[in-house]
């Protein structure tokens, strides 16, 4: 199947929300976000969908507790060390945007390897 559209775009939003409402930890939430974005990855490319942009993380982000934040880095921090066989797996390339200032320094190198 195919289509015109060739990029998509989503906002990992509600994460938190939706794990709050099944009375489960955040952390589950945040990995059920994770697991479905990394299911989508690897199957927009049967629909013809050639790129997808992920916004993952907020300025905003960085005013939740300490704990969900470092939860969040070392969440991405494993993907990144993770990248590599999935990567060339489904032929998929990563490129990080935005303000990157303030993500830890392995996550950068981490990030810029799989780039």
């Amino acid at each position: 199947m195919s289509s015109s559209l060739e990029h998509i775009a989503f906002v990992l939003d509600g994460n938190r929300r939706w794990a709050a409402s099944h009375g489960l930890p955040f952390v589950v939430g945040h990995r059920s976000g994770y697991a479905r974005a990394k299911e989508f990855a690897t199957i927009l490319p049967k629909y013809g969908i050639k790129y997808a942009t992920y916004h993952v993380f907020s300025t905003e982000n960085w005013n939740r507790s300490k704990e969900e934040v470092d939860y969040l880095m070392k969440m991405f921090y494993d993907f990144f060390c993770d990248a590599d066989d999935f990567v060339m797996k489904y032929g998929i390339r990563v490129v990080l945007i935005g303000d990157l200032e303030k993500l830890p320094n392995n996550i950068l190198e981490k990030a810029k390897y799989v780039e």
